[in-house]
């Protein structure tokens, strides 16, 4: 059974929940509170905490705990996922698929199959979290020829997880989903403020047998407005209501940077706490934290930045290297890259730069090895040892050390042994890039042991991609301000 229940729009949401909460103190424990993201999910976790102390919480979770699998062993992980469709499409001849690839790449290369494995699993994903897949598109889109390419190469992908005995993770989480019962404790369960639940959450909701409220932030008189999950109902409804913002408090710009300078001059005169911040792209959010930096407010996004960026930086470097053989450039970002001064015991080698700036401007270099011969070249040619050359001939050692143990065709355990190495000077920084890193090498391991990892830099690859969407919220202690969805 649904019910729903409006808790009105003259104060901000999280307050009527906590005071909704509140009213049922001796339902809560036993109680799932479902909240749009995980930064909700702690602000009502600290709304309830400073309005009733020690008081036993309701369990708080997102709609993706209802369609997650609670045992993984036996699904294909993220990095053995994307190897299946990096080999079908690779494997695939230029005569197949033609509706889905009218042009021919070059070369069916690693790196061209990883770039469109990504985005074909970013649809998938989508479509999944709808409990559906590229056959129920082909049936119904007028481009169904493109989708019925779509079906055979999923259909490919499938077949290969399954020839390394591994169950596809978005059909495990259609399945969760599909069998969903209630949690162990838990006798009711609240849906709080969740306007656009994805599909699948509701396919969940719908089998776990539970009674379900659904807390809606609107009054009663606009229960017609909204479905029976909390959801705007699509139609004139909506679309014909006037805007209740006059047109003068309407500002129109040209991009992120002018929407944070005219977001900020807004704010003039009011204090943090009289001001909240709505972003309707997650894209705004990096133009908004430095405005707000430079004007004295540090703002937090709950989004985050992509955790570890100068590590992830330098290890794709380091993949360039491998894979191209030696080229300069990649070797290149890795020795000017910031974190290098740490990692060498943050020794100041601004002397080793200085030669290296020199020795790229009037040799040009190419290669790694080419850049090792002029040192050895300058080193001889004098009488006393220069601290730059010998500061570089430094950095390129360790350079060549890695590129060798990344090169060596056991990529796991060079990248284990990177993620020790890189313990010992993390700062806090890299601590969350670190542990999904050592999460990587457990597939890793199992993918090379088929000897499914042929090429140099495949290994490395994969496992960046799968941090590649890594995102840090840390820093919020230091903020004044939120950014929030």
């Amino acid at each position: 059974m649904v019910a729903r229940h409006f808790l009105g729009w003259e104060r901000p949401f999280l307050g009527l929940l906590v005071d909704w909460l509140l009213a049922r103190r001796e339902e809560l424990p036993g109680l799932m509170v479902v909240v749009p993201t995980a930064q909700s999910g702690r602000l009502l976790r600290e709304a309830l905490a400073k309005s009733a102390g020690a008081l036993l919480t309701p369990k708080v979770v997102t709609p993706e705990a209802f369609f997650r699998p609670a045992e993984t062993t036996g699904i294909a992980s993220g990095i053995e996922s994307r190897l299946a469709w990096i080999e079908v499409l690779k494997a695939m001849s230029g005569r197949e698929a033609k509706a889905l690839f009218p042009v021919e790449p070059e070369e069916r290369s690693f790196s061209w199959a990883s770039g469109v494995a990504r985005e074909l699993e970013k649809v998938r994903n989508t479509l999944a979290e709808g409990g559906k897949f590229f056959q129920d598109v082909a049936e119904l889109s007028p481009e169904r020829d493109r989708w019925v390419d779509l079906v055979e190469v999923e259909r490919r992908v499938l077949a290969r997880i399954a020839e390394w005995t591994l169950e596809d993770p978005l059909g495990a989480k259609v399945r969760t989903a599909m069998s969903a019962t209630a949690p162990i404790g838990v006798s009711g369960l609240m849906i709080a403020g969740v306007p656009d639940p994805v599909p699948l959450a509701i396919e969940a909701w719908k089998r776990i047998g539970l009674p379900v409220s659904v807390l809606i932030h609107a009054p009663e008189e606009e229960r017609e407005a909204f479905d029976v999950w909390g959801r705007p109902v699509i139609g004139e409804l909506w679309i014909k209501r006037p805007v209740p913002v006059s047109q003068d408090r309407v500002h129109l710009v040209a991009g992120p940077s002018e929407l944070a300078a005219k977001v900020v001059s807004s704010c003039a005169g009011l204090a943090s706490d009289e001001v909240t911040i709505g972003l309707c792209d997650a894209a705004f959010g990096p133009a908004l934290e430095s405005a707000f930096a430079e004007a004295g407010w540090p703002a937090w996004n709950p989004e985050g930045r992509m955790a570890g960026r100068p590590m992830l930086l330098m290890l794709q470097s380091f993949s360039g290297l491998v894979r191209r053989a030696d080229r300069w450039d990649s070797a290149s970002a890795i020795l000017r890259n910031p974190l290098l001064a740490r990692i060498l015991g943050d020794w100041n080698h601004q002397a080793a730069m200085r030669v290296l700036d020199d020795l790229e401007e009037t040799n040009l270099p190419d290669s790694l090895a080419r850049v090792h011969e002029l040192c050895e070249r300058r080193r001889s040619a004098l009488e006393t040892p220069d601290e730059g050359l010998v500061k570089l001939s430094a950095l390129l050692d360790w350079c060549e050390a890695w590129r060798e143990r990344f090169s060596g065709g056991n990529t796991s355990e060079a990248l284990t042994a990177w993620v020790e190495a890189m313990a010992e000077v993390d700062d806090g920084a890299e601590g969350q890039l670190l542990e999904a890193l050592m999460e990587a090498v457990p597939p890793l391991k199992r993918l090379e042991s088929l000897g499914l990892l042929r090429e140099a830099g495949e290994a490395l690859d994969l496992a960046l991609s799968s941090v590649e969407s890594l995102r840090s919220a840390a820093g919020r202690e230091e903020a004044v301000i939120d950014l929030s969805g």
